[in-house]
């Protein structure tokens, strides 16, 4: 009986006098002695991009201050504030539901829930750059309570991301005996983080030698730079005796601020043939280069039929 006249004293307090909550010292506080806070798990391992999508543990806890008989049934809104744009983030469930049995003994009565922030980072995340992720849990207004909120904070660190393109200017090079030339290839860092790129040759035909370029250093968009892509030239010579056959590249590439952290390997073919200097693809046939694989049995078969021509002329003449 004694908490409804309390309850029936403040009420009729407050209907007459509207300001009384501000010069009744204690007042307020009857009305709202609730609590609510947040606390997320730190995510232990780095987020890679594109990759899996993360679940990081996150605790809500309600409580408030009991003055009479009563289960609270309180709802807990929960919501991403504050995350980096390359975050896609996801809380499960939404809100959290506390039913809190209490009796009359003005102490501080606890409930906890828990949820799961769900986590995957973009293309767009930069390497090893770490960044803050903010959930924030909103209790709603119960009866006599008012609402109170908390904010928790995690730090999640996107991992590197190697995505690199190599392309040779030709598939196919055409060369001369004791000939040389610089073939060019174009190299992209489409990674999120700059890389340093290693060049060298995993095998080539007899009588083909190949030098490769020097290691460059791409930077990365990500992360702001704008040099992320460089041309290279390898350096295809040939002997007096060499053979048709393929030459394969190999590109290596690793993460620019630590090379422990490997990135791609990349291999490209490339087909050396005996030709001319322009690169188009040639034959040799009785000592003479005739362009062209059709062209070749054509001027073949127009160089034999003269030389029959040539001899039977001689018979005769002889006869």
């Amino acid at each position: 009986m004694r908490w409804e006249l309390l309850l029936a004293v403040v009420f009729v307090g407050l209907a007459v006098f509207p300001g009384a909550t501000a010069q009744v010292p204690g007042l307020v506080d009857l009305l709202d002695q609730t609590t609510t806070t947040v606390s997320i798990s730190p995510l232990a391992q780095p987020v890679k991009p594109l990759g899996p999508i993360y679940a990081i543990p996150v605790e809500v806890t309600y409580s408030f201050e009991s003055v009479m008989p009563e289960t609270s049934s309180t709802q807990v809104d929960l919501s991403v504030r504050n995350s980096p744009p390359w975050a896609i983030t996801t809380l499960s469930p939404s809100s959290v539901f506390f039913n809190i049995g209490v009796v009359p003994s003005l102490h501080w009565e606890v409930g906890h829930a828990q949820a799961v922030l769900l986590v995957s980072a973009t293309a767009d995340a930069p390497a090893f750059m770490p960044s803050q992720i903010e959930v924030t849990a909103e209790a709603r207004p119960n009866g006599f309570y008012l609402p109170s909120s908390g904010r928790a904070q995690t730090v999640v660190t996107p991992d590197f991301f190697p995505l690199t393109d190599a392309r040779l200017e030709s598939q196919r090079l055409g060369l001369g005996p004791s000939h040389a030339r610089d073939l060019l290839m174009n190299v992209t860092n489409f990674g999120n983080g700059a890389v340093r790129v290693h060049f060298d040759v995993e095998s080539a035909p007899e009588g083909v030698s190949v030098t490769p370029p020097g290691p460059v250093m791409l930077e990365s968009r990500q992360w702001g730079g704008v040099a992320n892509g460089a041309r290279v030239a390898w350096r295809v010579a040939t002997t007096s005796g060499f053979r048709d056959g393929d030459v394969v590249f190999r590109v290596h590439t690793a993460y620019a601020l630590d090379p422990a952290v490997a990135g791609e390997f990349l291999k490209l073919v490339l087909r050396v043939e005996h030709g001319d200097d322009s690169g188009d693809a040639r034959v040799q046939m009785l000592g003479l280069d005739v362009q062209g694989t059709t062209g070749s049995a054509l001027a073949s078969g127009t160089m034999l039929a003269a030389v029959a021509v040539g001899i039977l002329h001689w018979r005769r003449r002889g006869g």
